[in-house]
Parts: structure tokens; sequence; C-alpha cells
């Protein structure tokens, strides 16, 4: 996470950025992602963390940290991680030496400073760009992708409002297939749905004249 000292004047709009397309993603990162309703959203946060340290592992070249993080999110281990209590002694991530942001995480149980300062969806209005903005019916962060949209489409910046899109489908969080449990939702929610249309908003925000 950022640090708070001058927050307000490290976010920008950068000349040469166009267009965006987020997806499957959140418009605050207190509520409905790291906290649900005030209650800490475990599951998602352990497997969150555990991907953030992989990476992590891996570019430092870890192999050790790396092999202990692997396993602990293989199969069932990964059930092992998420209930273990108390969630201040986990050890892997205790030890891991590069997991600190999980125990800041639940240092700050309420929606202040460390959380607002990082919140998109008050920032709506900074945003000048074209958007994608892609979700699920059936992703944990459904909210997100519409508060997204709808926030840029009533608050975006300077030429933003009437360039947004959305693509909502059959999906859950990832990979977006046409299976949700046993039920195919066939063809029309393919994978390449979400390419084709990528491909043209592109093509509608990038190549059209200005």
């Amino acid at each position: 996470m950022v640090g708070q000292h001058n927050c307000w004047q490290r976010i920008s709009s950068p000349s040469a950025l166009s267009c965006i397309c987020p997806a499957f993603t959140s418009s605050d990162f207190y509520d409905g992602w790291t906290y649900e309703g005030g209650a800490l959203n475990l599951a998602f946060v352990v497997v969150w963390a555990i991907n953030l340290a992989l990476d992590t592992a891996r570019r430092k070249g870890d192999e050790k940290l790396l092999r202990e993080l692997s396993e602990a999110y293989t199969g069932m281990n990964i059930f092992q991680q998420q209930a273990f209590l108390p969630l201040l002694e986990q050890p892997l991530f205790r030890d891991s030496g590069i997991l600190s942001y999980y125990f800041d995480w639940l240092a700050h149980s309420s929606n202040d400073n460390y959380w607002k300062q990082i919140a998109i969806a008050p920032r709506h209005h900074l945003i000048k760009t074209a958007g994608l903005h892609i979700g699920g019916w059936y992703d944990i962060f459904l909210n997100g992708t519409l508060n997204n949209y709808c926030g840029l489409q009533d608050h975006g910046g300077l030429n933003a409002q009437m360039k947004q899109r959305l693509i909502i489908g059959p999906w859950m969080h990832l990979p977006w297939s046409p299976f949700v449990g046993d039920v195919d939702f066939g063809p029309g929610a393919s994978s390449c749905i979400i390419d084709e249309n990528q491909i043209r908003f592109y093509n509608w925000a990038l190549k059209r004249p200005r």
C-alpha cells in the first residue's frame, strides 16, 4: 500500500493514457475487497496475499520461500492457511519477511486514512479516459465493477463521462469461461467474446479521429 504523504499530489492523468479496461476489480480496497461490511474477507485476503507473495519471492529468486508458498497454495493446503488462528500468528505470513502488508490489513480494520488514500470511487472525477469495464454476475467484485462504471459516467473527468462502456457476463472471477459450476452458458459466454470486444473498444478509443 502506498504511504499517506501527499497522496493527492501523486494521482495523475497522463496525457498519453487514452483508455483503460479494468476487469473484475473493485472501486474500494477496504469495503468490497479486504473487508465486507466491516468483516475481514478472510478467504479472499489469504489467497490474495499468497499470490502477491509468490510474485515477490519469484522476483527475489528465493526458491525456498517460493516452494513454501506454492505448497501452501496447492489443493487443500489453502484451506488450512485460511483456517489458521490466531491471524497474527500465521507462521508462513509472519516468517516470510515479505508479507508485512497482510498485517497492515489486519491492523487497519476500519475505513481509516490507510484505505481512503487509495480508494478509487472518491477520485472518479480525476479520471479522464475512456473505459471498458468488464465484470461477471458471479464475480466477487461485481459491485466494484458497477460502481466504477456508474461513477465515471456520472462524475468522470473531462470527456470521460460519455466514453464509458460496460460488459457483464455469466462469469466467475477467473477464468472467464462459459462454465459456472455445472451450468454451461454456451459459446456466447466464451472468452473470445471478451477479446473481440476489447479489440473493438481499443479501435474505437484509439483510432477514431480526435
